[in-house]
């Protein structure tokens, strides 16, 4: 599929291809997370740190959990922001980076072909890369903005500790 269809993909038909593909992986859910986390570390060995002090079968059902809501929680989206900005704000307190959302959207794509097969069409992928180019635009935001306000924390301590100590 090409940008252009992609880009004049109607927002309630990918919403509804998202959803259904989504029903599709109801009897792969356990193969997801495994899936995802094998491709994801392959493609950026960087990302597999973060998960080193987190049971790997417990993230597993986090992320489930995240794009069951965001399936499910497409209709609302503003409800979704707020969640979004709450989990981005976890992922930038790990050491999550503004460039580790490329290779996630990646694993997530060869996760849906690996798990889909031929059921995973250009129609499928086109209405995942529309809500995911969503997702990852209001994470990404989300992100930033607690990154800021850690950096601020982060000085601000730096500058009281260097105060209490007389420099």
């Amino acid at each position: 599929m090409t940008e252009a269809q992609i880009a004049s993909l109607d927002h309630s038909h990918a919403l509804k291809t998202v959803k259904l593909s989504w029903q599709k992986l109801e009897s792969q859910r356990e193969k997801l997370p495994s899936t995802f986390y094998v491709k994801l570390w392959e493609l950026e060995p960087r990302t597999k740190a973060l998960f080193a002090k987190i049971p790997i079968k417990g993230q597993g059902l986090k992320l489930i959990s995240l794009f069951d809501m965001v399936v499910y929680g497409l209709e609302d989206v503003e409800t979704m922001k707020s969640k979004l900005a709450n989990i981005a704000k976890t992922h930038a307190a790990v050491g999550v980076e503004q460039y580790m959302f490329q290779p996630f959207e990646e694993a997530f794509y060869y996760t849906l072909k690996t798990l889909l097969g031929t059921d995973f069409t250009h129609k499928e992928k086109a209405a995942w890369k529309y809500v995911l180019d969503h997702l990852v635009m209001i994470a990404k935001a989300g992100l930033d903005e607690e990154k800021t306000v850690l950096d601020e924390m982060n000085s601000t301590h730096i500058v009281q500790t260097s105060s209490n100590r007389g420099w």
